[in-house]
């Protein structure tokens, strides 16, 4: 359910501003700041701003066509972490931002997105070794569906209600919270 959310309220209006808005930046960090405020966990909200830095990163050097507007970003991102003291650059942001400045429509954008956040899943399980490779490879398979279903959800829903989007997230929160100070942990995020 929270993956639904991040799709619909970060993803898709990020990719609002990078397909229609010739100066995007102060409204994606705003939407960035939001983001960062609504992950309670630390770990997390590091783990997701470091991965959208690398992907600002990744994508200016694969897509020469917006590679400028991504350095413009990545700066104000960083200019943001250090002067702001904030972290900026959540995935889900960036995502959409590159998704619509590449011009893809809303329902492909949120597909790429789910799929993303399933093949991440599935990562972690294999690294676990809770399910093999090829386990992995089919349980993708089975799911793409789902993905299919739950995009069309994320394009043409209304807005959710944010007492059912965090109901239920204590726990994992405070799991998540604590991750950093284990003295083994599971993955070094």
């Amino acid at each position: 359910m929270l993956t639904l959310w991040l799709a619909r309220r970060y993803v898709l209006r990020c990719k609002q501003l990078g397909s229609s808005t010739p100066d995007f930046v102060p409204t994606f960090l705003e939407l960035d700041r939001h983001l960062s405020v609504r992950t309670p966990a630390a770990t997390s909200r590091r783990a997701s701003c470091l991965i959208g830095v690398g992907m600002l990163r990744a994508y200016g050097a694969s897509f020469p066509s917006i590679k400028a507007r991504l350095a413009e970003v990545k700066r104000s991102v960083l200019r943001a972490s250090s002067k702001e003291g904030f972290e900026a650059g959540n995935a889900a942001c960036v995502f959409g931002l590159v998704a619509g400045l590449l011009g893809l429509g809303d329902k492909d954008a949120a597909r790429c997105y789910l799929y993303t956040v399933a093949r991440d899943m599935v990562s972690a399980a294999t690294r676990m070794n809770v399910v093999g490779p090829i386990q992995g490879q089919e349980v993708l398979a089975d799911v793409e569906g789902f993905i299919e279903a739950v995009a069309g959800l994320v394009v043409e829903g209304g807005e959710l209600d944010m007492n059912e989007v965090f109901v239920g997230g204590g726990i994992g929160d405070g799991l998540a919270s604590a991750h950093e100070r284990l003295y083994s942990r599971l993955f070094n995020s």
